[in-house]
């Protein structure tokens, strides 16, 4: 026995150290690269105002605005807005006559170029563009599309496989990412940890110069303050995980808690303290405030491997809750009984205020890397919101009073693309129709039959789950929806199963509903990433509901079979893993049951049609997307090499 164990480990080695010269004589050349990219291809745009900044000038190319005599070529400030613009945000009563930057001859093609900087270093990269004639609007708003950036280190890793795992800051363990092969690591985190204002809550001036616990940065001609303890610890999480070929994400979650150290100009007047702010750029300083917080993260991970890199920034969490979790409102009234009164701004009101912090961070991030992206956050309520789901009143809750995500990406892809189109991405949540039970699929499509809240079409579906997540893959397919051509990029970076119960069915229903989770999003071109989450299951999830177990790990520390699936779920034993819980999984459609016991489920591929649309699950469901493919240049294992480590180990006494 010992003699034959003894032969498979030596045959195990020498197929690693085979892989291992394989591998090797694959790897780039000497000289050749993989820490630096190639200028990002031009943007092609039909736009009346195109804008690219340079290193120094910023240049601008005006065609086919107006009819004849001249007009003049205006800047303003992204918080500030020509008089006939249909949309201000907040700012609807703050109109301003902006800068004329040069005369235009209309209806010719004209080139302006203009200074970047000013002299006390004030940037225009973030300002807008209209054409007045006589008082009159003829085109505009438009922003910079082609931006010249600092550096040209490569951010976005080269990875073979969409694997990943979500951490809050606080909860975060790199050892465990590694433990479980991730290639994506995606960190959460609280502005209000991070930023420290030049002000306090009440306006009140702060003199933060020469402090040792903070980290001065300089942006737009001003002096900006950093906490170094947060800093320092999120630069060696990001660095390690760098440094094990993980590409990292930030979100940018929003304010809460603490906020001492909050500064008022990024707070919305009469906003209660309770909930997780959004970010106020509709007054300068708020608006030099984000600019400054998202132009030191990019400075700073943007540099290399060994320092750390990022290549997203979600900006908000779940946008489509605003009184929970992105908080934008003018003033809320309160009677004489006390008892408050809170309304929801409206979907244009709301949309322009986000917008504008997509945009302004798209451009700071932007003038640091050209790979470096934005994404927005929202949740599985999808055609209809939370109250129309469930049954609500808008008034019944002000926590829950939230937007139909589509209506807000809507919004983005027209509104949004018609001032400079850009490369911002998704990050949704598809979390089950009822996400407390194990066997999501078979609970959404009770939601389905029953209740009629999936569907397989884009347009009416009410939920966006795990179980069609396809139709998000046919929405952004749209020409509309499109960025120069192309769909835009998807990251997963948030989404559990429950185990509900915990029990060992329980338990087991989880691992296979998240296969059936892994392997449709995996065969969409669209999606980059899945980060699972939570990974470690908290102490406290959903208001301490005990059946919200949805972590890999549970609250003693011991590990799930899903720990264990998730671990080979890109291997190229990953069906094989899978295949032992598949019996565990099961849906009824048209009062028919499909399972493995019935006969009719074959294989995983068989769940991906359980909601019926127009998606061709036979073009696009490849194994080749399960399993983690070999990628040059990249410092971690490559999957074969791992997977041949895996075996040793398995053989070793």
């Amino acid at each position: 026995m010992r003699e034959t164990k003894l032969k498979q480990i030596l045959r195990a080695a020498v197929c690693a150290v085979a892989a291992c010269a394989l591998t090797v004589s694959l790897l780039p050349l000497a000289g050749c690269s993989d820490e630096t990219v190639e200028p990002e291809a031009t943007l092609q745009t039909s736009d009346p105002i195109a804008v690219d900044v340079q290193a120094k000038t910023i240049e601008i190319d005006v065609k086919g605005v107006g009819e004849s005599g001249k007009a003049n070529l205006m800047r303003y400030e992204a918080n500030e807005y020509q008089s006939a613009d249909p949309w201000k945000g907040l700012n609807a009563e703050k109109t301003s006559s902006g800068e004329a930057v040069g005369v235009y001859d209309c209806g010719t093609e004209q080139h302006f170029s203009i200074p970047r900087y000013t002299d006390s270093g004030k940037d225009y990269l973030y300002s807008k563009y209209y054409v007045e004639q006589n008082g009159t609007l003829l085109a505009g708003p438009y922003y910079a599309t082609q931006v010249e950036p600092l550096s040209d280190t490569k951010v976005r890793l080269d990875v073979g496989s969409k694997k990943g795992a979500a951490f809050a800051i606080g909860t975060e363990d790199v050892n465990t990412l590694k433990d479980l092969d991730a290639n994506w690591a995606n960190f959460v985190l609280n502005a209000a940890d991070y930023l420290q204002g030049n002000e306090d809550g009440q306006g009140n001036p702060i003199d933060n110069a020469g402090r040792d616990d903070l980290i001065s940065f300089e942006c737009n001609g001003q002096n900006y303050y950093f906490k170094k303890a947060s800093v320092e610890k999120l630069d060696g999480l990001v660095a390690a995980c760098s440094k094990d070929n993980m590409n990292v994400q930030l979100v940018l979650f929003g304010a809460y808690g603490d906020l001492s150290a909050w500064p008022k100009a990024l707070r919305f007047d009469g906003v209660p303290q309770d909930m997780t702010l959004g970010y106020n750029t509709s007054s300068p300083a708020g608006r030099d405030y984000w600019v400054a917080f998202l132009e030191f993260l990019a400075q700073r991970y943007s540099k290399s491997r060994s320092a750390g890199l990022v290549h997203n920034f979600v900006i908000g969490n779940e946008i489509d809750f605003p009184f929970r979790y992105h908080l934008i409102m003018p003033d809320h009234t309160t009677d004489a009984k006390g008892v408050e009164t809170y309304t929801r701004v409206p979907v244009d009101t709301y949309m322009e205020e986000y917008s504008r912090e997509l945009r302004l961070a798209n451009l700071a991030v932007k003038k640091y890397s050209s790979q470096m992206s934005v994404g927005t956050s929202f949740t599985h309520y999808w055609a209809k919101n939370f109250m129309e789901c469930k049954g609500l009143d808008d008034t019944s809750n002000h926590y829950v009073n939230s937007f139909p995500s589509k209506e807000l990406l809507d919004w983005l892809c027209t509104h949004e693309a018609a001032r400079g189109n850009y490369d911002w991405c998704l990050a949704p949540h598809p979390y089950g129709y009822r996400n407390v039970h194990a066997n999501t699929i078979g609970w959404d499509m009770i939601g389905a039959e029953e209740k009629g809240m999936l569907t397989g079409d884009f347009n009416t579906s009410p939920y966006l789950t795990t179980s069609n997540l396809e139709i998000l893959q046919m929405y952004l397919e749209q020409e509309q929806c499109r960025f120069n051509g192309n769909v835009r990029n998807v990251y997963l970076t948030e989404t559990g199963i429950s185990s509900y119960k915990g029990t060992k069915g329980h338990q087991r229903a989880q691992a296979a509903n998240i296969a059936i989770y892994y392997y449709r999003a995996a065969c969409l071109d669209c999606v980059k990433s899945l980060e699972y989450w939570p990974v470690i299951e908290p102490q406290n999830y959903m208001d301490g509901n005990p059946n919200y177990n949805m972590g890999l790990v549970d609250r003693t520390g011991e590990t799930k079979p899903a720990y264990k699936l998730w671990k080979k779920i890109d291997s190229h034993d990953s069906l094989k893993a899978a295949e032992k819980y598949m019996k565990y999984a099961s849906f009824v459609r048209d009062g028919e049951e499909y399972s493995v016991k019935e006969g009719n489920i074959k294989s995983y591929k068989d769940f991906m049609t359980a909601i019926e649309s127009d998606f061709d699950w036979d073009a696009a469901w490849d194994e080749k997307k399960f399993v983690r493919q070999e990628v040059q240049g990249g410092s971690g294992a490559p999957g074969f090499l791992r997977d041949a480590w895996h075996a040793i180990k398995g053989l070793l006494p």
